[in-house]
């Protein structure tokens, strides 16, 4: 009888622990009462897919070009201490929390979670698939171990997912400025990138993964997409051609402007388009090495 007790007891602090790992408990849960004397500030607060805008006017659109689910905000304050805000997005999948990360940093990896940028009292983070922002409003370097150290409460509290989004993968390395990869699927994102048309001529949609990143020392951008089959593949590269070159410059190489070089072309289910390259060896290099990587996959 006390064995199955003790059996019993053991599932039970078996799926505690489950729920604490991953699971979807509040911030104010999450963060202790206090942390090194800086104590929470007032309720919890929580924005969904429609109030996210009382919260940061347009700005929240950003989150909602991915499968942005809500998000909550926690405030911690501390005597003579500038405030520290905690912001939890509930991203929905990993790779939309890494998406949502990849849409504007620029600075160094900060060594936080699966990924991370620190800029100016500033720390961004994803984790499985939650993205933090964790905020000093006067970003003093006085606030920056607190911030660290909320970071490292979090990132232990919730399991990384050990995964980004598959198309990464088409990306050649050589060049690669790694900062300016950008994940999406929707044309909005692109066009906030990169602006290629107001229609969405290359049928981006939640089924189609893209990928943009820049290489070399100008802004050339190499555009990948990748299809739920090679049938739609052929169906979007067909409408981009016929929307964005002229009839008479669908070659297999255009030059648009004086170091402008403009190339795509179709790959089983991928499509891959490289704006701006410096030089046309250039455009044929990149272009060469990224299929390679597709025919490897």
């Amino acid at each position: 009888m006390k064995s199955n007790i003790l059996f019993i007891l053991l599932l039970l602090v078996g799926c505690s622990a489950a729920d604490h790992i991953g699971g979807n408990l509040s911030l104010k849960e999450i963060i202790p009462g206090e942390v090194n004397g800086w104590v929470q500030d007032g309720d919890i607060e929580k924005y969904d897919h429609e109030t996210i805008f009382r919260y940061m006017n347009g700005a929240g659109e950003i989150y909602r070009m991915y499968d942005y689910r809500e998000m909550e905000v926690l405030r911690l304050v501390k005597s003579d201490q500038s405030l520290i805000k905690i912001e939890m997005f509930d991203m929905g999948t990993p790779k939309d929390a890494f998406g949502v990360f990849s849409h504007t940093r620029e600075g160094d990896e900060a060594g936080v979670g699966e990924g991370s940028e620190y800029r100016n009292g500033l720390l961004c983070f994803w984790q499985g698939k939650y993205f933090f922002c964790i905020i000093s409003e006067l970003g003093t370097e006085e606030t920056k171990p607190i911030i660290f150290e909320l970071a490292r409460i979090i990132t232990n509290f919730y399991e990384p997912s050990n995964t980004k989004p598959e198309i990464l993968n088409v990306l050649p390395e050589e060049s690669l400025n790694k900062k300016s990869v950008r994940y999406f699927n929707l044309p909005s994102s692109l066009n906030y990138h990169y602006f290629v048309s107001d229609q969405n001529i290359l049928n981006l949609n939640s089924e189609t993964d893209a990928v943009l990143a820049r290489y070399g020392e100008s802004y050339c951008y190499l555009l990948s997409v990748k299809y739920p089959d090679s049938n739609k593949a052929e169906k979007a590269f067909a409408n981009f051609q016929s929307v964005y070159l002229p009839e008479g410059e669908r070659l297999e190489m255009s030059q648009f402007d004086e170091n402008k070089w403009f190339t795509s072309t179709l790959r089983e289910n991928y499509i891959v388009i490289i704006f701006d390259a410096p030089t046309e060896t250039f455009a044929k290099r990149l272009k060469q090495n990224v299929l390679e990587k597709i025919i490897l996959k």
